[in-house]
């Protein structure tokens, strides 16, 4: 395998109907390539938690796969600015 040097962490969530909490992060390589992901589904929580929760594992991919550069994409405002 190919190491991934510069990737984009895309990352986030969502609310399901019954109140669930779908969260998950990918990397995709500079050809736009998915390659690597996470995904997981939740009960109970914040909204806000959640999304840092996809923030945080999508991280941890990039170091577990020794990532070098990375550029992260989320799409929740909260959590650009807590970071």
């Amino acid at each position: 395998m190919t190491p991934l040097n510069n990737v984009t962490l895309n990352s986030g969530g969502s609310c399901g109907v019954v109140g669930e909490f779908y969260v998950g992060a990918l990397l995709c390589d500079s050809n736009g390539d998915w390659t690597v992901d996470f995904s997981s589904n939740e009960e109970k929580g914040m909204h806000f938690f959640w999304e840092l929760f996809s923030v945080y594992h999508g991280l941890m991919l990039v170091i577990n796969n020794s990532i070098q550069q990375v550029i992260s994409d989320t799409n929740s405002l909260k959590v650009l600015h807590f970071l």
